[in-house]
């Protein structure tokens, strides 16, 4: 079996395969593997464009199975997937007006987000992924730059937890042992490191959903502070002092004092009811 004869059993059944996604996360990596084997940029650009086409952006699971194929691409094709996700962000990511005097939107804005979800994660991957000699010459000039604008006024949890995990993966591209070099110095580590504390303090306590983003977060610093230059003692204090905080939260001086002038109201009415009853 060639490669095209691969590909094309590796995306036949995609279209049956709506309700199976785990099927479909595998068949998207053993068509993508079978594409970064394809030196012709026709057939090539053409399974990306069904790629993103048939993935289903509200699963996470097709998600991360889109991800890791475009990912695999980005072994052999950096910069033809690269071009590909600014492609998506460009036509995909943007609310198009459409209608009459142009007053209907062509997407939700819940459908904007789900696509920029499997964006971000996409370009975490691309990084992991990317040859080591090319990826540090891409990395602030094409990945950072794309993603670093959706970091602030997150809305959907969605699109945080795939930025975080983006970051922890370019974390992990970029370190040394992946490099095979100590040369590198990740000039911008401390701005990632900012947006993921920023992340860990704003989170509510109490909720699944923000534990599990809270835990990410952790990780991806865990990652992050073993890059290059090394932190300073303010920076790790901090650090530490926002990670404790969030595992350990104490209540607020003024929050004990309310729940103890409480307390005493609530036993001076039962002392009440009980006189009364009497």
């Amino acid at each position: 079996m060639d490669l095209r004869t691969g590909q094309r059993h590796g995306t036949a059944d995609w279209s049956l395969s709506d309700d199976f996604a785990r099927r479909k996360e595998f068949s998207l990596q053993v068509s993508r593997r079978c594409a970064a084997k394809i030196d012709e940029p026709p057939i090539y650009f053409d399974h990306l464009n069904l790629l993103f086409s048939t993935v289903d952006h509200s699963s996470q699971t097709e998600r991360e199975g889109c991800a890791m194929a475009l990912g695999f691409c980005a072994t052999s094709h950096l910069d033809s997937a690269i071009e590909k996700l600014e492609y998506v962000t460009r036509e995909d990511m943007v609310r198009k007006p459409t209608g009459f005097l142009g007053l209907m939107k062509d997407k939700t804005e819940a459908e904007v987000e789900r696509v920029k979800s499997t964006v971000m994660l996409c370009y975490g991957q691309v990084t992991f992924f990317a040859p080591p000699d090319l990826i540090t010459s891409r990395i602030e000039v094409n990945i950072l730059r794309s993603i670093n604008p959706h970091f602030t006024n997150v809305k959907d949890t969605n699109v945080k937890q795939n930025l975080i995990r983006a970051v922890d993966l370019v974390g992990k591209a970029l370190h040394p042992s992946h490099l095979q070099t100590n040369d590198f110095v990740f000039q911008k580590r401390a701005d990632l490191l900012g947006h993921m504390q920023a992340y860990i303090r704003v989170e509510p306590t109490g909720f699944v959903i923000a534990r599990e983003t809270v835990s990410l977060a952790m990780d991806a610093c865990a990652t992050l502070v073993m890059l290059d230059p090394q932190l300073t003692e303010a920076d790790e204090f901090d650090l530490i002092k926002t990670c404790t905080d969030a595992v350990y939260r104490l209540p607020r001086v003024e929050t004990l004092h309310e729940d103890k002038t409480t307390k005493g109201k609530t036993e001076a009415m039962k002392k009440e009811e009980v006189a009364s009853a009497r």
